[in-house]
């Protein structure tokens, strides 16, 4: 994985890669001790974004839980649909 550091604990993912589960997501944060992440939309897997799978809701209440920061950003109109 590459990311961008924009300091103070704030990593952006660089590259291509895919975030599928909340255990993966939180192995970024803790093998790159960042506080902070901002992803596009196309690094989260296409379960994400159907609720009924429960991997967004995984992943948001770990960085709920852990009081993580995360920003997805992009054309959500490009986002796959549920």
């Amino acid at each position: 994985m590459e990311f961008k550091n924009h300091g103070n604990g704030i990593l952006e993912l660089a590259d291509d890669s895919l975030i599928n589960t909340a255990e993966g997501l939180l192995n970024i944060f803790a093998e790159y001790e960042c506080e902070a992440l901002i992803v596009k939309i196309s690094h989260l897997c296409p379960a994400f974004f159907r609720l009924s799978t429960g991997v967004a809701g995984d992943m948001l209440q770990k960085i709920s839980t852990y009081r993580l920061k995360f920003a997805v950003y992009g054309d959500f109109s490009e986002a796959p649909k549920p």
